[in-house]
């Protein structure tokens, strides 16, 4: 599902953020390619939460909507039940990259993947954040829908210079 992918993409690169200058003594005109595994991981371990939560948040009530439109409880119990549960974050010392280090063949900056999920995010968190146990199903799929068809300026440009992230993000489908 091409909305999954755009969450999860978001995700990712938020694992790839520097916010500022210098996060993790890295610049933020490193190339991603050129990330150290200790540096991936520091900022995994700095960027990957935030986001995380808000994603949480919104599959709970998702959940929580679901089990009400099925008529076997209240959204708001099924929504606390879920949030109640200890989900594992990311596991940022797993990812392949804090293995190996660098992305493939990616010569974009630090920077610009920053600004990149900036754009995603900006684009997503409203529509994560305005979820409720009220919410009408039909336009929760339909807000859902529009996520599918993010395309910003910043990840057209990282696209190009990372054939790895183009798939949804300003390359070919």
């Amino acid at each position: 599902m091409r909305v999954r992918s755009v969450v999860v993409a978001a995700l990712c690169f938020g694992v790839l953020a520097a916010c500022g200058d210098d996060e993790g003594g890295v610049p933020s005109n490193k190339k991603v390619s050129e990330l150290t595994p200790a540096q991936w991981t520091s900022w995994c371990e700095a960027n990957a939460g935030a986001f995380a939560k808000d994603v949480k948040q919104a599959s709970c009530t998702m959940a929580g909507l679901s089990v009400k439109q099925s008529g076997q409880g209240t959204c708001e119990a099924a929504r606390d039940a879920c949030l109640a549960k200890d989900v594992e974050g990311i596991d940022c010392k797993s990812a392949p990259v804090a293995r190996d280090g660098g992305v493939g063949n990616c010569s974009a900056t630090v920077g610009e993947m920053q600004k990149c999920y900036d754009d995603l995010v900006a684009a997503i968190r409203p529509v994560l954040s305005g979820l409720s146990c009220s919410s009408n199903l039909i336009d929760l799929a339909s807000k859902l829908q529009s996520l599918g068809s993010l395309d910003p300026a910043s990840c057209k440009a990282v696209a190009s210079k990372c054939p790895e992230f183009s798939t949804g993000f300003g390359g070919d489908d």
